[in-house]
């Protein structure tokens, strides 16, 4: 969600998609999780005696690298991406809060005080447990957990663009 008021912030501003955190972070692997299917693993889980007092790595599937995903972002939003620069997240949305609440009134959204959302929300590249933080790669094995049988994966990209469909289609961003 941050990302999509961010790039949406940024379209008004006729400025590039920057990466808001550091060029190690860009290029780090990460996992994600998508909630959907998060709720249909507790599912199975929850539901197969054969997990019963298990611990389990649950995520999409596959890895990515921000550098990989940025370019499909501002396709989206109709921006240029560019690597990494300008300030943190959190500080880009403190700055623009006006900016934001000029957006949102004008294309009639659903309100999202982003001035009461903690720092994780935000996105805060600089806070101490924030995976944006991460400049080494940050993977978990999930095969104890694809051996259950749920073997579904979702393409990350795929995910992160569905979403901001879904934000788009709920008028939370334009």
């Amino acid at each position: 969600m941050v990302l999509a008021v961010y790039a949406s912030i940024c379209h008004e501003l006729g400025e590039p998609l920057r990466f808001p955190a550091t060029h190690g972070c860009f290029q780090a692997r990460f996992q994600v999780m998508d909630a959907e299917m998060l709720a249909r693993a507790a599912i199975n889980i929850a539901t197969d005696l054969a997990c019963a007092n298990n611990i389990y790595n649950v995520s999409n599937g596959d890895f990515f690298r921000w550098q990989d995903l940025w370019p499909a972002f501002a396709d989206f939003f109709e921006l240029t991406a560019e690597g990494p620069g300008g300030p943190p997240l959190a500080d880009f949305l403190a700055q623009h809060k006006k900016t934001w609440n000029f957006i949102s009134a004008r294309h009639g959204l659903q309100p999202f005080p982003i001035e009461r959302a903690p720092d994780w929300v935000r996105g805060d590249y600089t806070a101490p447990n924030s995976r944006f933080s991460a400049e080494y790669d940050i993977i978990s094995d999930t095969t104890k957990f694809r051996n259950t049988g749920l073997a579904e994966t979702i393409d990350n990209a795929s995910m992160f663009l569905r979403l901001f469909e879904r934000y788009r289609n709920d008028r939370i961003i334009p």
